[in-house]
């Protein structure tokens, strides 16, 4: 049967209603809907299975359903307790991890199912699970006992109903169907800071909620009537209907509760361990770049760094400015025994070094960068000289500073031709001293032997650079680069790419559509790198100014992504969920991928209007009206090239909600 709403739907619905399901039974009918296979029976859009329709999230409306009782029963799990795992069986995964016993995972499930058919009582214990597993497993319930203890949390979306019953001195009663024993509960409750009157486990009572004996034992204990108290659960057998079953108004919450901004956990790949442990421990009273950090950014940023720390051995890892500061600082705070160290570079600071080797007038652009649009003014800071002091020779060239020139046709251009063999000895007389001071700096740093590089990446031209520099100072050095991504393989050096590489290049356009964006989530605190000096034979970086200074929104938005993206890689690192499941490098760019490639106008309104220095000063993504685009489509073309979010460029011109990312594929290949 397909699933939808059956012909039929709406007669069981009128006909069976709330009270026809209590007065009938409500489990007969459930295992009915078993029996015939019906797993969802839906009526506009109701899950009546579920029962979704009586599920309650927001904390002010199951406060006033709670305000007229004395007393306030709470179930424990995925109630006023959450564990750091996607499935509750994945402690016992962790568990087999942890003494390498690949079977045990399904051994600790089947002893439990059948000593629950075996048993003749209604609930187990866990003392009575590891009995019938055998002698030899009792330090695995000892392991057991200590993840738990490691994954359980206070669930943040219904500590506040705690905290109201607390503070309006209602009486707290703790009703739980649990194997586990009571005191080690009582333990872990106080440690969340939940105190409470009176505890009822159905292991030490031999009762369970989905049957009401609980419930029955919970009210002669305490000598109240069942009117008297209210329930809060998220189990439909027992929170709702077991506690109906004695009178007991239940109060049915989800199992779960979206906190996070940008992580659906019921969609299809999201229900992952760390997408989990980011809705159980984000901090909502942050401000929403941290959180943003802290959801998209911080995953595949946690993903690289411990790839990374897979890949290189022992080999001491440089990260390269400006990129790598904040990967460094996760680095550190993950792994603080390895050896790293950060290195002041940057494309003109390497480059023009390099132009005394390769000064020939056919030559010399391949060793600078260059765009499809820039100045002489642009050309002559990219050669490594003042333009300034080069302003009557152009004239006498019949050139200007500020002449225009093209990417694709400058070397024709005579005139620049013989300005530039004019100011060739310059070119290389200033290339041969930086040469002079880059080489002191990067001895200085013992930048030599077996060694890491780490970058963003894409093109991979400064570990190109690097590798002819230390070979032209006669130091030996053999350089395996790691990056974000990479584009192209590099002769006499090996490069690596962790979310795409020549051989595997599936996310290459994804983080094309997104790559300014991308990269502003790098910020450093510091001006890009000009050049070296010497000072008393000591090779030292000078710095240009910083592109934003504090006050800047830029600044202070990139600086809350980057904290709330180091406070998820150490709190993550730190749990114990952390072991449980390698992850690819797309499942842990999956948050960050949906925010930068299929953007909602809220999501790029955060980030569009902030400026992006690169050879121009951009906007991330503020087009111009789409009326002017209409009327004027070259424009469009220009800004759109020009754009280096794209996605949110699209987003924000056309609003309506596209396969934008497919057009941009298409427009790339058509170009």
């Amino acid at each position: 049967m397909a699933y939808g709403r059956p012909d039929w739907a709406p007669v069981i619905y009128l006909k069976i209603g709330l009270q026809e399901l209590e007065k009938y039974g409500k489990i007969k009918i459930i295992d009915f809907m078993q029996k015939i296979k019906l797993k969802y029976l839906i009526y506009r859009g109701v899950t009546m299975y579920q029962f979704d329709f009586l599920r309650q999230q927001d904390p002010k409306h199951i406060i006033q359903k709670i305000a007229p009782y004395s007393y306030v029963s709470f179930d424990i799990f995925d109630t006023l307790l959450k564990r750091d795992v996607a499935h509750p069986t994945d402690v016992f995964k962790l568990i087999g991890k942890h003494f390498d016993d690949a079977e045990f995972f399904h051994k600790r499930i089947d002893s439990e199912s059948m000593l629950r058919k075996e048993c003749g009582k209604e609930e187990i214990t866990l003392d009575e699970i590891y009995a019938k597993l055998g002698e030899e497993y009792q330090p695995y319930k000892e392991q057991e006992l200590n993840l738990e203890r490691s994954l359980l949390h206070r669930n943040l979306a219904i500590y506040p109903i705690y905290q109201y019953c607390r503070e309006n001195g209602k009486k707290i009663i703790i009703t739980s169907d649990m194997y586990l024993p009571e005191k080690f509960l009582k333990e872990i409750l106080h440690h969340c800071g939940i105190d409470f009157d009176f505890c009822f486990i159905s292991s030490a009572c031999d009762a369970q909620k989905v049957t009401g004996n609980l419930f029955k034992k919970m009210l002669a204990a305490v000598k109240i009537k069942a009117q008297d108290v209210v329930h809060i659960g998220d189990s439909v057998r027992g929170d709702y209907l077991g506690a109906r079953k004695v009178g007991i108004k239940g109060i049915l919450i989800p199992k779960v509760i979206n906190r996070t901004h940008w992580i659906d956990l019921k969609a299809k790949g999201q229900n992952t361990t760390f997408n989990v442990f980011i809705n159980n421990h984000l901090d909502v009273q942050q401000n929403i770049y941290q959180q943003f950090g802290y959801e998209c950014f911080g995953p595949v940023l946690y993903g690289f760094v411990k790839w990374l720390h897979e890949s290189v051995g022992n080999k001491k890892i440089f990260f390269f400015a400006r990129d790598g500061y904040m990967v460094k600082k996760v680095y550190d705070a993950l792994y603080p025994a390895q050896s790293t160290d950060y290195i002041y570079l940057s494309r003109r600071s390497l480059s023009v070094p390099l132009l005394w080797k390769h000064n020939a007038w056919e030559e010399f652009s391949k060793y600078i960068t260059v765009t499809r649009f820039f100045t002489l003014r642009t050309l002559l800071e990219r050669l490594g000289l003042e333009p300034e002091k080069y302003e009557q020779e152009a004239k006498r060239h019949h050139l200007s500073l500020e002449t225009g020139l093209r990417e694709s046709d400058f070397l024709q251009n005579t005139n620049l031709k013989s300005l530039y063999l004019q100011i060739q000895h310059d070119i290389i007389t200033n290339s041969k001293q930086e040469f002079e001071s880059l080489i002191a700096y990067f001895k200085q740093k013992q930048f030599q032997g077996n060694i890491a590089v780490m970058d963003i990446g894409w093109n991979g031209s400064m570990q190109r650079y690097l590798v002819e520099l230390m070979n032209l100072a006669g130091v030996h050095i053999s350089m395996n680069g790691y990056y974000f991504g990479m584009r192209n393989q590099l002769n006499h050096t090996q490069v690596h790419g962790y979310l795409y590489e020549p051989s595997h290049m599936q996310l290459e356009p994804a983080f094309s559509f997104m790559q300014g964006l991308f990269e502003s989530f790098f910020l450093s605190e510091e001006g890009s790198t000009q050049r070296y000096k010497l000072c008393d034979q000591i090779g030292k970086p000078v710095l240009y100014q910083p592109e934003y200074q504090e006050s800047d929104a830029e600044y202070k938005a990139f600086q809350a992504v980057q904290q709330g993206a180091l406070a998820f890689c150490e709190d993550y690192a730190a749990s114990v969920s952390s072991h449980l499941k390698e992850y690819s490098a797309e499942i842990y760019s999956h948050n960050l991928l949906r925010f930068g490639i299929c953007p909602k106008l809220a999501d790029v309104a955060l980030f569009g209007d902030f400026r992006f220095y690169d050879t121009n000063v951009v906007r991330l993504a503020k087009p111009d009206s789409l009326i002017t685009y209409i009327s004027h489509p070259k424009r469009f073309i220009r800004d759109f090239s020009y754009a280096v979010w794209k996605a949110g460029f699209m987003k924000r011109c056309f609003k309506i909600k596209a396969p934008y990312m497919k057009f941009y594929v298409l427009l790339k290949k058509l170009h």
